[in-house]
């Protein structure tokens, strides 16, 4: 039953892959046949032109020969990557424009202002009706109105399915996001309050 429901799901994907794949195949060929056809054209010029030309030598058309064929197979070769530069191009864009954006917590940068440090940490850290999603996933909440007190020296598990906000926490405890609403409090003061470089170190 799952296998046939699974059979049934990919139809789709593997008939567009086939489709591609029927393309780039075609593709690739006629590359190759225009190659070795060009090559006989041209070997077929050289002779009749040696034979009309006293000055052209076989030596003239045997380098002339080489040039052609390493030319032409690399023309050809590259044109067989021709879907896989389209690729490389947008992911090449969705890379940069991921470099180029500014950071909302910037840990490298010295801050404007004089933050705290952690240099007297108690270690007494607590959420505070916190709620949080990723960017990526403007919809789903993984953080609704969590509250957690973890007093100095106490030692804690957080456990639960993946999925359910384990690793948040951590990413939230170190600023790699900020929370969407609520706040961390660590020692009783905002964590947004502190050196993002120091709180990291």
């Amino acid at each position: 039953m799952i296998a046939k429901e699974f059979s049934e799901l990919i139809v789709g994907p593997v008939n567009k892959n086939l489709c591609n794949a029927h393309l780039i195949g075609l593709s690739f060929g006629y590359s190759q046949l225009m190659a070795n056809v060009s090559l006989i054209f041209y070997l077929v010029i050289g002779a009749v032109l040696q034979k009309d030309d006293d000055t052209i030598s076989g030596f003239h058309i045997f380098i002339c020969s080489f040039v052609f064929i390493f030319a032409s197979q690399t023309a050809s070769n590259a044109q067989s990557y021709g879907p896989d530069i389209t690729k490389a191009f947008l992911a090449s864009i969705k890379i940069f424009t991921l470099m180029f954006t500014p950071t909302k917590i910037n840990a490298i940068d010295e801050p404007p202002q004089k933050l705290l440090t952690v240099d007297h940490f108690q270690g007494e850290i607590e959420f505070k009706d916190v709620w949080f999603r990723y960017p990526s996933r403007p919809k789903q909440w993984v953080l609704k109105g969590f509250n957690l007190k973890i007093k100095a020296n106490d030692c804690i598990a957080i456990v639960g399915e993946s999925g359910q906000g384990k690793s948040t926490l951590i990413n939230l405890l170190l600023r790699f996001y900020d929370v969407t609403f609520g706040e961390i409090l660590i020692d009783g003061a905002d964590i947004r309050s502190y050196d993002v470089r120091n709180l990291r170190a």
